[in-house]
This record gives C-alpha cells, structure tokens and sequence, in this order.
C-alpha cells in the first residue's frame, strides 16, 4: 500500500559495576536504542479530546536513535543508603509534540495546535536518593528520606528547549517502620519551570506534602498489604508541567487512598 511502513530497530547495551568495598560501589551503563514513530506520531490529523490538542502527524517521520551513557555511585550501610546517579542521552531524530501557537476550532470547540517534528536533541540531568536510619524507636526504625532530580532538554542545533519537560523536584520525608506496619509523611517541592520551549507557557513552583500507613500480613507462600495515603494534605493548587491540561486542569486537591496488594 502507498501508506505502508516499515522499520528495523536496533538495541544494544553494556554496562560495568567496580566495588571499592561491600558497602560502596560505582557502576556506568552505554546503551543505544532505536524506536520506531507510532501510528498517532505519523498519521494523527485531528483533535484529541483526551488532551484538549489539535495533533498534526507526519508520515514522513524517521526512526528515531539515542545513545545514552549513565553513571551511578551506591553506598549502602547500616545506617546510611545512598544512590546519585547522573546521565545523558543524546537523540537523532527526536520526536517532539511541539504547540505550534495556532488554534482549531472544531465544532465550536477550540483546541490548541500541536504538531510532531524531529529534532536532535540532547537530555542530561541527574536524580540523588538519601535514606538515613536516625533511630530505634519503641523497636521500630525512624528513618530521614530525601530525594532530588533534575532533567534539561535541549534541541541540539538551535539550542531550544525541549517542551513538556519535568522541573526539579526536592522531597524530604520521615518513615517509621516496626516490625509489619509503616507510616510515613513526605514535603516535596517542585521548582518553577521556566524553561521551556516555545509557545509553551511556565508552571509554578508548588509543595506537595503526603502521609501514607500501611501493613503487611505475612503468609507461608503469599503477602498481602493493606494500604492508605492521603495526598495534598493542606490541598495546595498545583499543576503538572508535562501535562496538556495543564491551564485548565490541575493536579487533584486533597484526596484519599486506599488499597491492598497481594503477592503469591
């Protein structure tokens, strides 16, 4: 058929981990990774009301390469785990849904215009995860968490930003676990995005703060946990950077969770 395609993609990886001692460890990983464009990347070429965007394909959209490199550091003892990691990936062909800063209106409603291009283009960032045991309590371990990630986006010939591109985030929490229960409460602070690419507009900074509880029943062969969290405890406004909807539709206010997972 004259709209017939067809893609090979290629994937290879290597990776090498060097302990200096039991606790403490150094790894880096190389990957290379090709992808295909999906049917909506080619041939989409109308409103998507999911996402409240007027999507343009094209059907002339290549495979899409990256290579990336990534090195991480491990300490983990007794008393402290440790985990930083840092990589880079670098695309040909990047397929990007760029807002094009146009608007359709289709049946009264108007969408704003998105089209899929390629780009080459560069992402680099690096994620830090903390947790530190401060103390038996009543039998039960007080543990400080902290994570930290950052992620740029670059298009590597015009130096653009990347669009939709997640801002850093801090968090800091405290866990209490003892014996088949644990309780935790976690702040965590997103930045304000303000790089962006363009017709793309900025998101502010927000905290999100959460308290969650579970327990764990212990069987001969299964597990079964029960679960609750509440999330956005003091139901701050905030909104998702990465998300379509994000004018028009912020992340959940104060809301509940309840749950139970089974493990065979």
């Amino acid at each position: 058929p004259k709209d017939s395609k067809n893609y090979v993609g290629l994937n290879a990886s290597l990776g090498h981990q060097y302990k200096f001692t039991a606790e403490n460890s150094f790894s880096t990983s190389l990957s290379y990774t090709e992808r295909a464009p999906n049917f909506q990347e080619l041939y989409s070429n109308g409103p998507h009301a999911a996402t409240g965007s007027f999507e343009i394909g094209s059907d002339t959209l290549k495979k899409e390469k990256a290579t990336a490199v990534e090195l991480s550091f491990k300490s983990h003892t007794t008393k402290n785990q440790f985990t930083f990691n840092v990589y880079s990936q670098f695309f040909n062909d990047f397929v990007a849904l760029n807002p094009t800063g146009n608007t359709r209106t289709v049946d009264g409603e108007d969408f704003d215009e998105y089209a899929y291009t390629q780009v080459d283009a560069v992402f680099y960032g690096l994620d830090i995860d903390n947790k530190n045991n401060l103390a038996m309590i009543d039998n039960g371990q007080l543990s400080l968490v902290n994570k930290f990630d950052i992620v740029r986006a670059k298009d590597k010939d015009s130096g653009d930003n990347i669009s939709r591109i997640s801002p850093p985030r801090l968090s800091a929490g405290l866990e209490y676990a003892k014996e088949k229960w644990t309780a935790d409460i976690e702040a965590q602070y997103v930045f304000d995005q303000t790089k962006i690419a363009q017709n793309e507009t900025r998101t502010k900074a927000y905290t999100l703060t959460n308290l969650g509880y579970s327990y764990k029943f212990m069987g001969q062969s299964s597990a079964l946990s029960l679960f609750a969290r509440v999330r956005n405890i003091f139901d701050v406004e905030a909104r998702n950077h990465v998300s379509f909807l994000k004018e028009i539709a912020p992340l959940p206010g104060r809301n509940f969770i309840l749950g139970a997972q089974i493990q065979l």
